[in-house]
């Protein structure tokens, strides 16, 4: 398999979206409302996703309640529809499935998420979306075979199950 291709791997949020483009996280957040902060976000991730080959992104959590779940679903949205109009091949991976690569387990919480990222991927940052952006970027680079950390077999698995992009 070839080099990994560039990956930037997105965990959505109203408040504060986790980004990691080729190993850089960071976090988007605004205090804007409504469109305005979709629309400031959506700009970010736009210029976040220039020369980028595979868009990895969380996918909704549907135990989720509330008018919040009908906003994230409006980003989302835009998100995926922009990242489809520029020919960006987009791979989503349910949480679950973040959740057992990262720490072998399908439902642990964020503070296990996060201490994964750190001890396991060598995660710099202490943010919670960053760090579940920097573990889809680490199962994305599992995935086209150039992995980030060597991880338990069945971990692993949960990269080889992906149907990743070609390039």
């Amino acid at each position: 398999m070839s080099a990994a291709p560039s990956i930037l791997a997105l965990d959505l949020s109203l408040t504060a979206s986790g980004y990691c483009r080729d190993g850089e996280c960071g976090r988007i957040t605004t205090q804007l409302r409504g469109w305005e902060r979709i629309a400031h976000i959506m700009r970010i991730v736009r210029d976040l996703a220039a020369g980028v080959e595979i868009a990895v992104l969380e996918g909704y959590s549907f135990g989720s309640q509330g008018r919040a779940v009908f906003q994230i679903g409006e980003l989302g949205g835009v998100v995926r529809f922009w990242l489809w109009g520029h020919r960006i091949p987009t791979v989503e991976v349910a949480p679950s499935a973040l959740k057992k690569f990262a720490t072998g387990k399908g439902n642990s919480p964020k503070d296990a998420m996060i201490a994964a990222a750190i001890r396991r991927f060598g995660f710099g940052g202490h943010d919670n979306n960053e760090a579940d952006a920097f573990l889809l970027w680490c199962l994305a680079r599992e995935g086209y075979g150039e992995p980030v950390a060597t991880v338990p077999a069945a971990q692993a698995q949960v990269a080889r199950s992906i149907a990743w992009p070609t390039r």
